[in-house]
């Protein structure tokens, strides 16, 4: 009887360590780690090339991965376990400064086809939105005073006042004589930043005040801007 008992236990005690050292082994392949994007990449359903896209992941956004195997990198998008090829991340985080913004909520804009040059190259890799305004991937393009950058691709943050971040691009640039001292806003209407957009498809509210902030994910003041080196 004594044997028996002492043999239950010893099944009992040998199944609760086989199941804490699963568990263990469980915690191991879910840890997760915050890895950078160095550019624009593709997110996949399986770790193929011929395997479906649903989605892209941008330059400089933070992304969980959980473990690479074969040159692609498991990752957590929208909820769900995806995979990206792991020559697109890096453990770096993005560097940049901040700068000081001059609280002022208007927002003018100019239409992006005079544009030449630099700025001409970065508009054939654009699409504009449904509200007119030119993006390139995830990012708007904004013309900005020489006192941010005058690095024509730069990727700049818009830190917004009410804490949302509006991601842009330096696809234009204000000249000197037309910005303030600092060379932040304009000397007339006092804006910061100047959306680059396609006129015909601007809202008509837009188009009656001159002014972006007019679209309700823009009626903040930018509070700071983020510049990444």
């Amino acid at each position: 009887m004594r044997t028996k008992r002492y043999f239950f236990y010893i099944v009992v005690i040998a199944a609760m360590m086989f199941s804490m050292s699963t568990q263990t082994k469980a915690k191991i392949k879910t840890k997760t780690t915050v890895m950078y994007v160095k550019s624009d990449v593709d997110v996949r359903r399986k770790p193929i090339l011929k395997s479906g896209k649903i989605g892209k992941i941008y330059a400089l956004d933070p992304v969980k991965t959980m473990g690479t195997e074969d040159g692609w990198t498991k990752i957590q998008h929208k909820g769900q376990t995806r995979f990206v090829k792991r020559k697109y991340l890096t453990r770096k985080k993005p560097r940049y400064v901040t700068k000081s913004a001059p609280r002022n909520s208007f927002k003018s804009y100019e239409s992006y086809r005079p544009l030449r040059y630099s700025q001409g190259r970065l508009q054939r890799k654009a699409h504009t939105d449904e509200n007119g305004l030119r993006k390139v991937g995830n990012r708007y393009c904004i013309a900005m005073g020489s006192y941010y950058t005058t690095r024509i691709g730069c990727k700049i943050d818009l830190l917004m006042s009410d804490g949302d971040v509006v991601k842009c691009i330096l696809a234009d640039q204000k000249s000197d004589r037309h910005t303030d001292s600092r060379h932040q806003k304009h000397r007339t209407d006092g804006s910061l930043v100047e959306f680059i957009v396609d006129q015909h498809k601007l809202t008509r509210r837009v188009k009656q005040y001159g002014d972006v902030s007019k679209l309700s994910q823009f009626k903040e003041s930018v509070h700071k801007v983020r510049v990444y080196l």
